[in-house]
């Protein structure tokens, strides 16, 4: 019996570290050519875990087939550094900086339509953006109603923003729907990119601070719509009868299919801009997607994960069906350093804000030259 107890050990760890080694292959893979692969980096997390277990077990049983695990950690080392972070040191500059104080947030329509029979949070957000005090304000999922109520409270929020860029990518009799760029400092050139056949979108917004221009980009990216009977099967396990498990299994992967495959086309846009811009990029948003994803090593690129530079802990932007999950993001081209980094548990929206302080150097021009040279 422990002979038998140990080979399914020693082959379960061969499969475990094939599935995680295949996890973070499944970033350079777009969905869009290979869906399947994706499913990889969505279990990256179990994955791993597991494959510690498993790690474990081998030592304590001294099996020279320790060394797979071993390699499959190995390879996987830096994107696990994607989902939590140790801090034991303060960050520090070496150069002359200004801060700038970004927030992004998907506020889930404010709950002006009364997505969970709660009362509105238009107000309860304007209040927390006015205590925080951010320079830029990044909205997904920006929703106003036509009535004099939500005119009035709005206003109260551009009151501090005179700069605004607002795409709705949904307009109608009763309401506004879309994203949006407030910020402090001038917007002097805008730009939209309305996704085809869907209501997320992203949207560039070149800002002048001091003698310099940065380009903001601000991207909701494909949601993947899961119904609440969908998460009903997935939590609780609620359909008994096995023809209706099937059938909402094929609509889960259905779901998750085409969100896979519509992200890839639309972060492959957003990309190619991205690297026609010339000024220093800035890049923030809802992903919708974990940090091991075609998506999100593909809007990285060569920009800093601000997480990653100064975060502490899991990061986790969304406590929905899966808590511990980081899909929001704020990167930054690698001349700007990030000094701080926070997301506030707040319950005003199915996300939690992102807030980050960054360090612009006072000549970007400058350092763009000293960098090249």
């Amino acid at each position: 019996m422990k002979t038998i107890l140990r080979l399914i050990v020693v082959y379960s760890g061969s499969i475990l570290a094939i599935a995680l080694v295949l996890s973070f292959l499944s970033t350079f893979v777009s969905p869009a050519v290979f869906w399947p692969l994706a499913y990889f980096g969505l279990a990256f997390p179990i994955l791993l875990i597991l494959n510690g277990i498993v790690f474990i077990l081998l030592v304590i049983n001294k099996k020279k087939s320790v060394i797979i695990p071993l390699f499959a950690f190995i390879i996987c080392l830096e994107p696990t550094s994607n989902f939590f972070q140790m801090r034991f040191h303060s960050p520090k500059t070496n150069f002359e900086h200004r801060d700038l104080k970004i927030l992004t947030y998907n506020v889930h329509l404010f709950n002006l339509v009364n997505w969970n029979n709660s009362p509105d949070k238009l107000l309860d957000i304007i209040n927390f953006v006015k205590r925080e005090k951010p320079d830029i304000v990044c909205f997904q999922e920006f929703c106003l109603t036509n009535t004099s109520s939500v005119k009035k409270k709005i206003k109260k929020l551009y009151a501090d923003y005179p700069y605004r860029h607002i795409s709705y990518t949904i307009s109608s009799a009763k309401y506004n729907f879309g994203i949006v760029t407030l910020s402090k400092y001038p917007i002097v050139n805008r730009e939209a990119f309305p996704f085809e056949k869907t209501a997320n979108a992203t949207i560039y917004s070149d800002i002048k601070i001091g003698n310099d221009t940065i380009r903001l980009y601000n991207s909701h990216l494909q949601s993947t719509r899961l119904r609440e009977k969908n998460f009903n099967l997935l939590v609780y396990q609620k359909f008994q009868n096995n023809s209706k498990k099937m059938d909402e299994l094929k609509d889960i992967n259905s779901r998750l299919k085409f969100a896979f495959e519509k992200r890839a086309n639309q972060v492959d846009m957003v990309s190619a801009s991205r690297y026609k811009s010339p000024y220093p990029v800035i890049m923030v948003g809802d992903y919708n997607d974990q940090p091991i994803s075609y998506s999100y090593r593909k809007m990285r690129g060569n920009l800093t994960d601000s997480f990653k530079e100064v975060g502490v802990g899991i990061g986790s932007t969304y406590y929905g069906l899966f808590p511990t999950l980081r899909i929001d993001y704020i990167f930054h081209t690698p001349l700007i350093k990030a000094m701080e980094y926070h997301s506030p548990h707040v319950d005003y929206s199915d996300h939690y804000p992102v807030i980050v302080k960054l360090a612009l150097p006072l000549n970007l021009k400058v350092a763009i030259l000293d960098q090249n040279s």
